[in-house]
């Protein structure tokens, strides 16, 4: 028989934690036949889980395994004394930056011009914190600020619908345009949040910084044409409107 690792036989206790949690007597071998394994391992897996102890609770164990129907009729009760939950290990390294991010975006305008869009990212930063305690407080970012939150509702509403959007534009020469774009993407560079687009004026892609957008609204349907031609990733400067 071919050596399992440890990883997977892990992987099998916790499937076998939660199918046992939700099954009601079930017989030995059809329980080695759901997973894949012998009698004899299935009921070698069932002594290690019965002695393993709840981690908040010294002294009470995990699950509470029948062990006269088990021995005597080759059936498994077994009922769980606490949640069924995986531990979360993430690594500092991994979980800091998360936080700052997601920080950085509740308190820009592009979240709170989406109050459901904020509550997820709130969600999840309420998540990570408690998973780092006071380790979350160790870095902090902020977005660049862009003055109006109508402008960032209605450019994202309009990549999210696929929208045109007309827009009242300030260049970098102070002169005001008005232009016809079909919007792609929001982007952060260099300070600046830029919005990528196709600029129907020039015929052309172009970036557009977001604090210079007065206003911006809603138009007919963006042209699928355009936004696949767009360069999502691309350097946003050096092409700036």
């Amino acid at each position: 028989m071919p050596k399992v690792s440890g990883s997977a036989r892990l992987l099998r206790l916790w499937d076998l934690l939660v199918y046992l949690d939700k099954s009601a007597y079930t017989p030995v071998e059809k329980l080695a036949a759901e997973f894949g394994v012998s009698v004899k391992q299935i009921n070698e897996d069932l002594e290690l889980l019965a002695g393993i102890e709840t981690p908040d609770n010294i002294g009470f164990y995990l699950v509470d395994l029948d062990l006269d129907a088990l021995e005597d009729e080759g059936l498994v009760k077994l009922s769980l004394q606490a949640p069924a939950r995986i531990p979360v290990q993430i690594a500092d390294d991994d979980v800091i930056p998360l936080i700052a991010g997601l920080k950085a975006i509740i308190s820009s305008e592009f979240a709170q011009s989406d109050q459901g869009r904020a509550e997820v990212a709130r969600h999840a930063l309420e998540k990570l914190s408690k998973i780092s305690g006071n380790k979350s407080e160790a870095l902090d970012i902020k977005l660049p600020q862009a003055p109006n939150v109508e402008v960032a509702k209605q450019v994202t509403a309009a990549i999210a619908n696929g929208q045109q959007l007309q827009i009242e534009y300030v260049n970098s020469d102070d002169i005001l345009t008005t232009r016809i774009v079909d919007p792609a993407v929001v982007v952060t560079q260099n300070r600046y949040v830029y919005l990528r687009a196709w600029c129907h004026n020039r015929n052309k892609e172009r970036a557009f910084r977001i604090d210079r957008i007065l206003r911006a609204t809603p138009g007919e349907k963006a042209c699928p044409e355009h936004l696949a031609t767009l360069s999502k990733n691309a350097d946003v400067a050096a092409e700036a409107a």
